[in-house]
C-alpha cells in the first residue's frame, strides 16, 4: 500500500511544465495529478450552497474552497511561467481549467495530420452572417501560431464582407442617385405622421391607423 501511496508523487515530479505546446498529453498528466490529490472534482462540481444562516461556511463549503485552492495553484504550477503571466488572475480553478482548455484544446486536434482548426463568426445587428470551421492547411507547431493563422484567415473573411457591403450599397446608392438625375424618381422628406407606409413597418395605434388609412384613400367596410 505505501508503494502504490509514493507512485503518483514520484511521477508528479516528472511533469514538465505545460508550454504551450501537446496540450492533450499535458492535460492527462494533469488530471492523473489531480485526481491522485482528490481535487479534480472541483473543476466539475459547482460551490455548495448549503452556507449556515450566521453567514459561516459549512464543512462542505469549506472543504470546496480549500481543495479549490490546491487545484488552483497545482495547475498554476504546472505551467511555463510564460503562461502563468497569462493565465494567473483566472479565479477559481474551473474558470481557469476552462480557459487554458478552450486557448490549447483546439491546436493539433487531427490525430492523423496534427493540424489544428480555425473557427469563427461575424454578426451584423445582432444576426450571424459568416461563419467558418474548418482544418488549416499547415502544420502549427506552437499553440499560438495556430492563433495567428486563425486570426489571419479570420481577418480576410471580413475585409471580404466589408468590401462586399460597401459595393452592394454603392451599387444601390448609385443607382438611386442616377434616377434622380434622370428625373424618373424625387426624394421628399415628410414628418413622422405623414409617413403612409408607417403600418407596413411598425405598430400603430388606433387613431394613428384611421389617419394613415384615410391617406391611403382606404374606409372601413
Amino acid at each position: 500500500m505505501e508503494s502504490l501511496l509514493c507512485k503518483p508523487q514520484q511521477d508528479m515530479k516528472r511533469l514538465e511544465k505545460f508550454n504551450g505546446m501537446n496540450y492533450k498529453c499535458w492535460s492527462m498528466k494533469i488530471m492523473y495529478q489531480l485526481t491522485a490529490t482528490k481535487v479534480l472534482y472541483v473543476l466539475n462540481t459547482p460551490y455548495p450552497q448549503d452556507g449556515t444562516s450566521e453567514g459561516q461556511l459549512s464543512e462542505a463549503q469549506q472543504k470546496w474552497v480549500e481543495d479549490d485552492f490546491v487545484c488552483h495553484s497545482m495547475i498554476l504550477n504546472a505551467i511555463s511561467n510564460a503562461l502563468f503571466n497569462v493565465f494567473h488572475k483566472c479565479y477559481p480553478a474551473y474558470e481557469l481549467w476552462a480557459t487554458i482548455e478552450l486557448s490549447y484544446a483546439n491546436w493539433a486536434s487531427d490525430r492523423r495530420s496534427s493540424k489544428s482548426t480555425s473557427g469563427w463568426l461575424f454578426t451584423i445587428g445582432g444576426a450571424i452572417v459568416s461563419w467558418s470551421s474548418k482544418k488549416q492547411s499547415c502544420v502549427a507547431l506552437p499553440s499560438m501560431e495556430s492563433e495567428f493563422i486563425a486570426m489571419s484567415l479570420a481577418s480576410r473573411d471580413i475585409l471580404w464582407i466589408k468590401r462586399f457591403m460597401s459595393k452592394h450599397i454603392a451599387m444601390r446608392y448609385n443607382h438611386v442617385r442616377s434616377l434622380v438625375k434622370k428625373g424618373k424618381v424625387s426624394i421628399e422628406y415628410l414628418l413622422t405622421d405623414q409617413m403612409v407606409a408607417d403600418p407596413l413597418t411598425k405598430p400603430l395605434s388606433g387613431e394613428k391607423i384611421k389617419k394613415v388609412m384615410g391617406n391611403m384613400g382606404l374606409s372601413p367596410v
